[in-house]
């Protein structure tokens, strides 16, 4: 048995494992797939390392860009607040047919009232 170094797919450094040794030869090992048998590197804080085939190169991480979430645009505040009218007329036009159907109706008649009302606000929020 051996202690030898493991690599990923990309050849970089994952750890140590082991090498057996091999039934048939003497002073021969079975080295797992993706090792080597070299130094272990002396990693720097936050690197990475990766063998090169001859050497240890090391990686340092490449910073997060955090790209900010832009303001939304007057087009799109619009479109919000046209959909919230929308949403709300379709609503009239059910109170409407109701009130068609028996003019007695006070739940309908009241939630057109507020209905007039929000719709109102939501215009003023036009930009």
């Amino acid at each position: 048995m051996k202690t030898v170094i493991q690599l990923d797919d990309d050849g970089y450094y994952v750890g140590n494992t082991i090498a057996d040794s091999s039934p048939l030869e003497d002073g021969v090992y079975l080295f797992p797939r993706n090792s080597i048998d070299v130094p272990p590197p002396v990693i720097p804080d936050t690197a990475k390392a990766k063998w090169t085939g001859d050497d240890w190169k090391y990686i340092l991480p490449t910073p997060e860009v955090i790209t900010p979430t832009p303001p939304p645009t007057q087009a799109e505040l619009n479109a919000d607040v046209l959909g919230k009218i929308d949403e709300q007329e379709r609503k009239c036009i059910r109170a409407i047919r109701e009130l068609t159907l028996d003019p007695s109706n006070v739940t309908a008649r009241k939630y057109l009232q507020d209905a007039d009302t929000d719709i109102a606000a939501l215009r003023g929020q036009l930009i």
